[in-house]
């Protein structure tokens, strides 16, 4: 009877856990970010810009006009919210603490936010751990929640943030 007993509490208490606590992530894309339709009107909003930027030689350098623009929305794709998901990126540091950071842009590509414009806020997570995690210039996958919400910043405003749970160098 005590082992039938001790075997039904295990099973209980295996039950009560979360279930994502076993549950591997979702591996992302950067376009599994964007809802239908999205990628038709971003090319909108870059047209149109095209239409209204003016004369970059006519610019002072330094100037608010030559500071990059961020074109995009920050429409999401609501069934992500709350999802552990994998999604590889490069990592845009707010501030180096011993070569270490605790919140950081993940972006699709290399040098987005800081020597091009950056890339829409739906194509931008922010993401916060709470232990420190190394920088490197190279791609990583990294694993966590998945929300939606802005976050703005003179970086870039991002539309997802990512609760870091894992870090790993990138390997396809």
């Amino acid at each position: 009877m005590k082992i039938l007993a001790r075997a039904f509490l295990a099973a209980a208490f295996l039950w009560a856990v979360p279930s994502y606590a076993a549950e591997e992530p979702e591996v992302l894309s950067w376009e599994d970010l964007m809802p239908p339709g999205e990628e038709e009107k971003l090319m909108q909003l870059y047209e149109d810009f095209a239409a209204t930027m003016p004369d970059m030689s006519l610019v002072e350098e330094g100037s608010k006009a030559d500071e990059p623009v961020q074109i995009g929305t920050f429409n999401v794709v609501e069934e992500l919210d709350g999802k552990r998901v994998r999604i590889p990126g490069f990592m845009v540091p707010f501030e180096l603490n011993a070569g270490e950071v605790t919140e950081f842009l993940l972006v699709p590509y290399f040098g987005a936010c800081i020597h091009v414009p950056p890339p829409p806020p739906n194509q931008i997570i922010y993401v916060t751990s709470k232990e420190p995690v190394l920088f490197g210039w190279d791609a990583v996958w990294l694993e966590g929640t998945l929300k939606t919400g802005k976050h703005m910043n003179e970086l870039g405003n991002a539309a997802y943030t990512l609760e870091l749970e894992k870090a790993e160098p990138y390997e396809s």
